[in-house]
């Protein structure tokens, strides 16, 4: 849940979603709120440790059995021997799996240091701050750093919506914070796209079980000598359902990628040949768009190929296959690129 979460587009490329690839950010994905993350909370809100944390405070605190020197020096940018507390607390907080509201009450937990169950401007300037430079580090190829003015300017928009002067000394109490969080369409976006990060292993059994599905939609077309009908996929109610919302062109350009030799037939290695593609592109597609950064695709290839793509292979592959210049690749593009064996 990020809390840059607000500068939605200029902090996370249009919010779309976070595929965690490497293991210390997986780490922090796979992590409970409850029984892992409050744990932790409860050992810091007792423990009395600095808020600059040497090696040692570290292992205390968090506990880290494997990779724990790989883990304090992903935070430890600056290489002076300590690492930022309330960094590591919120990146904790923001990609763990649980529910939003008690991530909300967590966060503000962190920083509510007079147990007044509110938050000054400069409490809540410092949260923001906190989960910004915390989640960047972790996830610093998905998420874009933005400087203090933004996150000043952010904090101020909470306290304006409740037209409090930070100046008069005004708080926010929890509900407040809650109401706003809930209530921003960047905010929301943003915590929603956190909330929904998953592995490249979420998407290979993903994928396994839409696989199966398709199997079944193919079978009940009726086939012939293992081949169904390119038109009778195109009527199929069971197979348009099973894509999502997508416009009728889309689907005709899809069924025609499977129809690989012009013949109006389609054979399962085909059919699943294309769906496989699709729907780990649309995987990544939170925002519907059609389309993919060039590090989306990165993610992307790294899933299909098996191997992380060096930048000048992927700058090249996206030369290759875009074919309208866009600069971005589009989902059609993409099914072709895979079907034509060019990943």
């Amino acid at each position: 849940f990020r809390f840059v979460f607000a500068m939605g587009n200029k902090v996370f490329g249009g919010a779309r979603a976070v595929v965690v690839t490497d293991a210390i950010a997986l780490h922090y994905t796979t992590s409970d709120l409850r029984k892992d993350v409050s744990a932790i909370l409860g050992v810091w809100h007792t423990c009395g440790l600095p808020l600059k944390l040497n090696p040692a405070e570290f292992q205390e605190l968090f506990g880290l059995v494997v990779d724990a020197e790989i883990h304090f020096e992903t935070f430890d940018t600056n290489s002076d021997g300590c690492v930022d507390v309330f960094e590591v607390l919120m990146v904790y907080i923001a990609l763990a799996k649980g529910d939003f509201e008690e991530k909300l009450r967590c966060a503000v937990s962190v920083f509510d240091f007079g147990g007044t169950n509110d938050l000054g401007y400069d409490e809540v300037a410092l949260l923001l701050a906190a989960t910004t430079r915390g989640v960047h580090k972790v996830l610093s190829a998905a998420v874009t750093d933005v400087d203090d003015r933004d996150i000043q300017n952010f904090a101020a928009s909470l306290f304006d919506r409740y037209r409090l002067l930070p100046s008069e000394g005004a708080r926010v109490t929890l509900d407040q914070f809650t109401v706003w969080a809930r209530g921003d369409h960047q905010v929301k976006s943003y915590l929603e796209t956190l909330q929904g990060a998953f592995s490249l292993s979420d998407v290979h059994a993903r994928l396994q079980k839409l696989d199966q599905q398709m199997s079944i939609c193919f079978n009940s077309l009726r086939p012939q000598k293992g081949k169904v009908m390119a038109r009778d996929i195109r009527g199929s109610q069971q197979f348009l359902q099973s894509l999502g919302s997508f416009p009728q062109a889309d689907v005709n350009e899809l069924v025609d990628i499977m129809d690989r030799e012009h013949s109006g037939w389609v054979t399962l290695d085909n059919f699943l040949g294309a769906l496989r593609p699709f729907f780990a592109f649309n995987m990544l597609d939170i925002d519907d768009s059609g389309t993919l950064s060039v590090h989306e695709l990165g993610t992307l290839i790294w899933f299909q190929a098996r191997m992380k793509p060096d930048p000048a292979t992927l700058r090249e592959f996206v030369r290759t296959i875009d074919e309208d210049a866009s600069g971005t690749v589009s989902r059609a593009e993409w099914v072709k690129a895979v079907v034509e064996e060019k990943v």
